[in-house]
């Protein structure tokens, strides 16, 4: 089991790179709902601090 970091605020690269190591599969969603830069992290589903198995996939929601 990984717990999901926190990738808030973090560059899309960044946040994938963060997801990545930690042996997750990761798939980027473009939410505009957030007030933040282009291309910024806003979060993730699961939410930061869930248990997951290795190998499971992440939304990624970046602006």
């Amino acid at each position: 089991m990984v717990t999901i970091p926190g990738v808030r605020l973090l560059s899309t690269d960044d946040a994938v790179k963060k997801l990545e190591d930690l042996d997750l599969v990761v798939t980027v969603e473009r939410n505009t709902d957030f007030p933040i830069p282009l291309n910024i992290a806003s979060g993730t589903d699961p939410a930061e601090g869930s248990e997951v198995p290795v190998g499971s996939e992440v939304t990624l929601y970046v602006a």
